[in-house]
């Protein structure tokens, strides 16, 4: 019983010491903050990119089983390397890069695999909470990302009335009246 033991525990501490990769097998891969239907885009990769799968809680909220934790490393322009973490479907991924099939991939020309060259993603209010990118990423054009996002929130516009009031028109063409404050700017 204490081999059979020994023999499981050196089984799962090998498996905890592997690496594991996966490689992008599309054009466009989302890379997002996370698995949910309200996230960021924190890159879009290209074939054959190679990620490093990392590891997380399973039975976690984000844990649909349709995602992997990944990381990536690139060089900025002046030679620093970075590293981003992120989410990507499992679907655009295969785990051996002779499994790469996207046309155009070029999979004799890495050197370090897990060193790629990234789409720049945001702006620079990329980490405003209150603000996501991920309208400006949509399928089918970029794949990962939900296919369907909902509206992007419009501000309001607000009009000054003929007797001084300040109102906004709503999604059926009626004035709502708001505080004074709200056309101060004009």
């Amino acid at each position: 019983m204490g081999r059979i033991l020994c023999i499981v525990l050196l089984l799962v501490a090998a498996k905890a010491t592997g690496q594991q990769y996966v490689y992008v097998n599309t054009d466009n891969l989302i890379m997002r903050d996370l698995p949910r239907k309200d996230y960021i885009v924190h890159d879009v990769l290209h074939a054959p990119a190679r990620l490093k799968v990392l590891p997380y809680q399973p039975g976690e909220p984000w844990d649909t089983g349709k995602f992997y934790y990944v990381r990536v490393t690139y060089v900025n322009d002046d030679g620093i390397e970075s590293r981003i973490l992120g989410w990507v479907m499992k679907r655009y991924v295969v785990r051996q890069l002779a499994d790469v099939t996207w046309p155009g991939a070029d999979t004799t020309q890495l050197v370090n695999h897990e060193v790629v060259p990234l789409v720049p993603y945001a702006t620079g209010d990329w980490c405003d909470p209150d603000r996501n990118n991920r309208f400006k990423y949509p399928y089918p054009k970029y794949k990962g990302g939900e296919r369907v996002l909902g509206q992007a929130v419009k501000p309001k516009r607000y009009y000054t009335g003929p007797m001084g009031g300040c109102y906004y028109m709503n999604g059926k063409g009626h004035r709502i009246y708001v505080d004074k404050k709200h056309c101060a700017h004009k």
